[in-house]
């Protein structure tokens, strides 16, 4: 498998690591129901984001990416297309774009930006999101699509 191996907090090790969803989901989607349900979730998101047309990248962080038993959501990060408008998107994938409706519906914390944002701005979102409550520092995953593996 791609992704290493948990530290001793059943964190991975603070970085981004590329994975493809089906890596993913063999990694965090576990025995557990509510690991299963929250996978689901994350199935959802995946696919409403591409049917866009208009997805550049997708990470997850937070607890799902992590040794915890039984995650009670998901956090998500999406780079869209520089071209993207939510407008345009039907109404179930425009839930992921309204942070307060995705929480609400999806049992997600959807963060987004599009490629019109700088890199170092993309950096700066990608570096936070690494770091936790504590102040310590954490990995968080990129799901590569089919057009992205390594």
């Amino acid at each position: 498998m791609a992704l290493p191996e948990f530290n001793l907090s059943g964190e991975l090790p603070e970085g981004v690591h590329a994975a493809t969803l089906e890596e993913i989901f063999a990694r965090f989607g576990g025995a557990a129901l509510q690991r299963q349900q929250v996978t689901e979730r994350v199935r959802l998101i995946y696919r409403l984001a591409s049917e866009t047309g208009k997805l550049a990248r997708f990470f997850l962080y937070g607890s799902y990416v992590t040794a915890k038993p039984a995650p009670r959501d998901v956090d998500v990060f999406l780079i869209m297309t520089a071209d993207f408008n939510a407008e345009d998107c039907t109404e179930e994938a425009a839930a992921l774009f309204d942070h307060e409706t995705a929480d609400r519906i999806l049992g997600a914390s959807v963060f987004s930006t599009t490629l019109r944002a700088s890199e170092a701005q993309i950096a700066f979102f990608l570096d936070s999101w690494q770091i936790k409550r504590d102040q310590t520092r954490r990995g968080i995953v990129e799901a590569l699509s089919d057009d992205r593996k390594r």
